[in-house]
């Protein structure tokens, strides 16, 4: 009988145990789910923090375009400034290949369009070999690139006429000059500084009676066209 009684004693007491050792876990995880509740108010917390940070962002490029737009208009405007100090309507040139042969010839450049000069072009030889001569001509010029008149590279197509007398002013002759020209003007201030060249057709007109009407018009035909000259631009 005792030792019926010392295994009912253990069987209780082992009863005991593991009941207390499956409660205890139940505590536990309990205790866990009661403070999860706590990391979730702080994630519903985190996406309000977010947009204000989204609306903090864009600040630093708002202030920024402004800036870029001032610098960019500012650059554009001193270049063109730069560009309107040459823009003049008039230049006066005198040609230096006059003065190698013995006259002084003047052209007159006048601004019609945006890039586009109408040149007139006269002349007198009081010396030298064509002594008595005088010579007029017309010439249409255009400007290339972004440069204003009357600056920088250009081309243009004309015609020249030169009367030169001969025999003691009994007889006369006409070179009848067409050319065209491509070259470049330099402006420095009001001063300008000029050269071209290009291709010329020459046809010589004269009127001596002692020449068939075949021989009053000789043509020269193609022949190399060069100037230079120097002028003042108002």
């Amino acid at each position: 009988m005792k030792t019926l009684l010392l295994l009912s004693l253990l069987n209780i007491s082992t009863m005991a145990i593991g009941q207390q050792r499956t409660t205890t876990p139940v505590g536990r995880k309990s205790s866990s789910s009661a403070v999860k509740p706590t990391p979730k108010s702080s994630l519903q917390a985190s996406p309000s923090a977010q947009p204000a940070q989204s609306r903090q962002q864009p600040a630093p490029a708002t202030r920024q375009a402004p800036y870029d737009t001032y610098q960019a208009d500012r650059t554009n405007v001193t270049v063109i400034d730069r560009e309107k100090r040459y823009d003049y309507r008039s230049v006066i040139k005198l040609n230096f290949m006059g003065l190698i042969l013995g006259g002084v010839n003047l052209d007159v450049e006048k601004r019609i369009a945006p890039k586009t000069s109408v040149i007139l072009t006269g002349g007198i030889y009081p010396y030298g070999v064509l002594k008595g001569s005088y010579r007029v001509g017309l010439d249409f010029r255009q400007y290339l690139g972004e440069s204003y008149v009357p600056k920088g590279l250009f081309v243009s197509a004309g015609g020249l006429y030169h009367f030169i007398p001969y025999d003691n002013n009994t007889t006369s002759a006409g070179l009848v000059n067409l050319r065209a020209l491509i070259g470049y003007q330099f402006v420095t201030g009001h001063f300008t500084f000029e050269v071209a060249g290009g291709p010329a057709y020459g046809l010589i007109i004269t009127d001596s009676k002692n020449l068939s009407d075949d021989q009053t018009r000789i043509s020269v035909g193609l022949l190399p066209a060069f100037k230079a000259s120097i002028g003042y631009a108002f």
